[in-house]
């Protein structure tokens, strides 16, 4: 779930939940765990999906297709994670266009500042 690729390429494959094996070393600190499960939040809302993983040293958790947590479970030790989790067939617009929208984005800004500052200069003509 590093690479936003692989979830949206799962989505575009017809993916209606994503199960995420997950390996965090045990040597990572707070911060590092903290920024790591960030990232599926990320992949979750970005695909539309919902997603499980399940860390071998702890941080085992189910995120919402809007990228909430909703359960986790923070051990170690063996643990159970219960969690509910929806399936989703939609595609999200990340997942039908990947990152096109970001350059069409900047063409659309830079022909809305060519037209404002060619009207501008038009009237006060």
């Amino acid at each position: 779930m590093d690479y936003p690729e692989v979830p949206r390429r799962l989505a575009q494959d017809g993916a209606e939940v994503l199960l995420i094996p997950n390996d965090d070393p045990p040597e990572w600190g707070d911060v590092q765990r903290v920024q790591h499960a960030f990232l599926f939040r990320m992949r979750a809302a970005e695909s539309g999906k919902w997603l499980a993983r399940a860390d071998v040293a702890g941080g085992t958790s189910a995120v919402s297709p809007d990228g909430q947590e909703t359960a986790h479970i923070q051990s170690k030790s063996p643990g159970k994670l219960d969690a509910v989790l929806g399936r989703n067939k939609d595609r999200t617009l990340y997942v039908r266009g990947g990152w096109l929208l970001g350059p069409l984005y900047l063409a659309a800004s830079i022909v809305m500042v060519v037209f404002s500052c060619y009207r501008y200069i038009v009237e006060r003509k």
